[in-house]
């Protein structure tokens, strides 16, 4: 992802260019250094469940929180075939053209998912129309299918819980302004997902340990020389996302009833489109420098350990 692509994907989320620049490193690089001490055990596998049962259990997990939205869906296989023919960018004419007919309201459990062999547990991704879109000034986003790892098991109702969040907050323009919040929503209800689909609190303390092996690749690569920029970008996203939501998820999970129903009723906002992120961040004080602090999981860890 280079900047020169931000500021083209800019319209169709409705970004904030003014906040585009890379964000400063020595906070993430203080909380890496802080978070090197932790032992990230984790487990090699996980009980198995079905993909069925994940399904139905990721669909009563957002029933009981949250109430979600249509999305526009996409037959992308049948997209590629149209155009692959064509270069990019795509002529707004033919990208129109390839687009005609192919896309409709569905509900987000709709969405194909493809189980791909990978190597990590916690793989998961949500594919969608960019590259042909943003060819055509106006095009909503559209949404085409969900990669899972094929290893399917209680880690992957988080992870899908993940990836349906991001169907709710992508295809609501202005939902996030600062491209590097991008990742807030989804990574804090993977986090209550995983605290929801198990009571003993294996899965969220397998969850945040992973979320700081994340982390701490993202770090390492941040730091070196040879990484490109569209791959510090990247790293950032997902960096800047990550401490922000262990301080948000801490404050939910140590409040009160009153507070948590609060926090779920402002993420219900963003998906109606009625707040952003950066509002949401704002009325609970999390913020990039007060979140720079280790305190937040290790109280989580502890918790849950």
């Amino acid at each position: 992802m280079t900047l020169l692509r931000l500021y083209s994907l800019a319209p169709i989320f409705e970004y904030d260019l003014k906040l585009f620049k890379i964000p400063e490193k020595t906070h993430l690089i203080k909380v890496s250094t802080e978070l090197s001490s932790i032992p990230i055990d984790l487990p090699n596998s996980f009980k198995r469940i079905s993909l069925n049962k994940i399904k139905k259990y990721t669909q009563n997990f957002f029933a009981n929180y949250l109430k979600l939205h249509p999305i526009l869906g996409i037959d992308g296989d049948e997209v590629d075939r149209r155009l692959e023919d064509v270069g990019l960018p795509v002529p707004t004419e033919i990208a129109k053209q390839a687009l005609d007919g192919l896309y409709d309201f569905i509900d987000p459990f709709d969405l194909p998912i493809t189980l791909v062999s990978n190597g990590d547990l916690f793989h998961g991704q949500l594919l969608y129309i960019d590259e042909t879109a943003k060819a055509i000034e106006g095009m909503p986003f559209l949404a085409s299918s969900i990669e899972l790892n094929s290893l399917v098991g209680m880690q992957t109702m988080s992870l899908y819980a993940h990836e349906i969040t991001h169907t709710q907050v992508m295809s609501v323009k202005g939902s996030v302004k600062n491209y590097y919040n991008n990742e807030v929503l989804s990574i804090f209800l993977e986090l209550l997902a995983s605290m929801e689909i198990d009571n003993s609190g294996f899965m969220l303390d397998a969850t945040l340990k992973s979320l700081i092996s994340m982390y701490q690749e993202c770090i390492k690569n941040i730091l070196d020389k040879k990484i490109n920029q569209d791959a510090v970008i990247e790293c950032m996203r997902y960096a800047v996302s990550i401490i922000k939501v262990f301080h948000l998820f801490d404050l939910y999970y140590s409040g009160d009833a009153s507070f948590k129903k609060r926090i779920i009723h402002d993420i219900q906002e963003i998906f109606d489109g009625q707040k952003n992120v950066e509002a949401f961040l704002a009325n609970h004080n999390v913020t990039m420098d007060n979140s720079a602090d280790k305190k937040y999981v290790m109280h989580l860890l502890n918790q849950v350990g």
